[in-house]
Parts: structure tokens; C-alpha cells; sequence
């Protein structure tokens, strides 16, 4: 469905609360910026499956994104973060830890 966005640099941490620069040449054509837990499956359940749409704003050279509120909505530990473009085409993630 086209050409995939592409994360330029993003930071390898992040605090709850507050923003962090993500770089991109595509920034005007993203739509979704969104952390994915990685899997945990045990007994073919997994507890640990959540996504995290996360606000940002479109700047010259990359994203301004808002970090998780809290702990409740992203629990401590590494996600893949995706930047998802007008249509539908994901990046390939760029891992974060969230802390």
C-alpha cells in the first residue's frame, strides 16, 4: 500500500508524563504514532497485550508525541513503537523502554 514511514532516531526511554521528539521525513503524512507490548503468552493467554495510542503534533522535521500518562495506561517495560501513515502503512518499530 506504498512506501513504509521511516523512524529516523527516537529516544531509548521514556518518563511518564511530558513529550519526546521522534524524527521522520514523512511527519505530515502520519496519522498514528502507537506503542505495542510485546508478548507474553502463557497457557495461550496474554495478559500483557496492549497497544498505546499515544497524541503527537507534526513539526518540519518529525513528531512532537505526548509519553503515557501513567503506569495504568503503559506499564513499565520495552515497546515497539510504530508511526502509522494516512494509509494504514505501519513503520518498522523502533524499540522504547517506558519507565
Amino acid at each position: 500500500a506504498g512506501p513504509r514511514p521511516v523512524i529516523g532516531s527516537a529516544p531509548r526511554a521514556v518518563g511518564y508524563t511530558g513529550t519526546f521528539s521522534v524524527e521522520t521525513d514523512r511527519a505530515a503524512d502520519i496519522a498514528e504514532v502507537v506503542l505495542v507490548r510485546p508478548s507474553t503468552v502463557t497457557h495461550g493467554v496474554n495478559f500483557d497485550q496492549r497497544s498505546v495510542p499515544l497524541a503527537f503534533s507534526a513539526g518540519a522535521s518529525g513528531l512532537e508525541v505526548g509519553a503515557p500518562a501513567s503506569s495504568a495506561h503503559a506499564p513499565p517495560g520495552w515497546y515497539m513503537m510504530f508511526l502509522v501513515d494516512d494509509q494504514g502503512v505501519p513503520s518498522v518499530a523502533s524499540w522504547v523502554r517506558v519507565a
